[in-house]
């Protein structure tokens, strides 16, 4: 009795294989030969889980005898009725053309377990000289990114670089001339402090009239705007001229001579009309008088 449960014990697993279920792969092949063999095992009629050594991997192609390509054992687990996909890590060193290649892979074991069958198509690529440098294109773009804004920065440099004359010095551009309107009159250098109160009635479409004061060093501002002729205590844009007080004189400071046709203004505005050339070449006219 003895003799026949030995004989049970050691034929249990007698019929049992490991078989593959799925096609054999092998990943594509870089400079380094290093790549990935991928096989789908599945364990048939095994009471327990087995453990399966594989100590070679001989690859042959239809031209060339490769050889081993498994550096070290490869060693798995798996269990009854289990189904896995095992990866192994090989190496295809031989110097090979890039291209598709078809061949076989013969499988060797060290223990008692082995995969059935053992030999197994394969199928594999080698990769092209490109593939192997694909870093490179986005390297060549960021280059190619940075060489162009190179070039657009040195055309603005060389747009913006001062002309010199023959001589070496810097060459000076000619003024364009100026339009012979009223002349500016210079800003006094000093003014005593006055106050002026007037009325300034502005006839520039329906006419508006207002008062207005000016005390000591305040100055009032004449502008030429969307809304047409206006007097502020701001200077918003580019006013046309400036009020100020002298005494108890009302003067004007030009500062566009555009916006003027007389040649001259008179010492002390109040009781005086003055005409003015708005933007849009139509003519406005301020009349100013004492309060």
């Amino acid at each position: 009795e003895d003799l026949v449960q030995e004989l049970v014990e050691k034929t249990r697993d007698f019929l049992g294989t490991i078989e593959p279920t799925g096609l054999l792969s092998i990943g594509a092949v870089g400079e380094s030969g290093e790549t990935l063999l991928s096989l789908r095992l599945k364990s048939f009629s095994y009471e327990d889980s087995r453990t399966v050594v594989i100590d070679r991997i001989i690859l042959d192609t239809t031209d060339t005898r490769i050889g081993d390509i498994l550096e070290g054992d490869h060693t798995f687990s798996i269990g009854p009725d289990e189904e896995i996909t095992v990866q192994i890590p090989v190496s295809i060193t031989p110097s090979l053309e890039p291209g598709t290649y078809e061949g076989t892979v013969t499988l060797t074991f060290g223990g008692d377990t082995a995969i059935t069958p053992a030999v197994l198509d394969a199928q594999f690529r080698v990769k092209s000289f490109l593939e192997n440098r694909l870093w490179i294109i986005p390297l060549g773009i960021l280059l190619l990114g940075l060489l162009i804004l190179l070039v657009i920065l040195l055309v603005r440099a060389l747009k913006n670089r001062p002309k010199h004359s023959p001589t070496g010095k810097k060459a000076v551009l000619p003024s364009p001339p100026l339009k012979k309107t009223a002349a500016a009159a210079p800003a006094p250098k000093s003014r005593s402090r006055g106050a002026v109160r007037f009325t300034c009635e502005i006839i520039d479409g329906p006419a508006r009239k207002r008062a207005y004061e000016i005390k000591g060093k305040n100055r009032l501002f004449v502008a030429d705007g969307v809304m047409g002729i206006s007097i502020t205590p701001k200077k918003l844009g580019r006013p046309a001229a400036e009020l100020y007080a002298e005494g108890t004189s009302l003067k004007m400071n030009v500062l566009t001579p555009d916006n003027f046709s007389v040649k001259a203004l008179p010492p002390n505005l109040i009781g005086k009309n003055l005409e003015i050339v708005k933007s849009n070449g139509r003519k406005a006219e301020l009349k100013f008088e004492k309060i």
